[in-house]
């Protein structure tokens, strides 16, 4: 998985869970200090899982901020979501969950080498 599919399925998570947010400039600074707090702490702490985790909270928050400026500006290039969207992002949260279970889990048990998820085909590609 890429960093910009992890910062996307961060992204759902964050609409799943509190919906679309609308947030002054200033609320938004507020949230991705907060954000950007816990990175610090992790890198402090040296751990390197925890600030990874966070700088991708701290790259979907910056995301979504742009995202409600621009809605405010009245340039919305997110389109209302269709049921199956919806269901998507959905999926794309319990995927998500899911991955960071197992990610811990193998943490508990000493695997760490790297997970490969293959990237998704391009559109109308024949399946390998």
């Amino acid at each position: 998985m890429t960093i910009y599919q992890e910062v996307a399925l961060e992204r759902a998570r964050q609409d799943n869970k509190w919906g679309r947010q609308e947030h002054s400039p200033y609320g938004w600074l507020t949230i991705l200090g907060e954000e950007t707090g816990e990175a610090c702490r992790a890198a402090l702490e040296g751990n390197a899982r925890q600030y990874r985790k966070e700088m991708i909270q701290v790259a979907a928050v910056a995301i979504a901020a742009i995202e409600c400026l621009d809605r405010k500006d009245g340039f919305d290039f997110r389109e209302p979501l269709t049921a199956a969207q919806v269901r998507i992002n959905r999926l794309a949260f319990q995927f998500s969950k899911a991955y960071e279970e197992a990610m811990k889990r193998r943490a508990e048990l000493g695997i760490f080498e790297t997970l490969e998820i293959p990237e998704p085909p391009e559109p109308g590609a024949e399946p390998k």
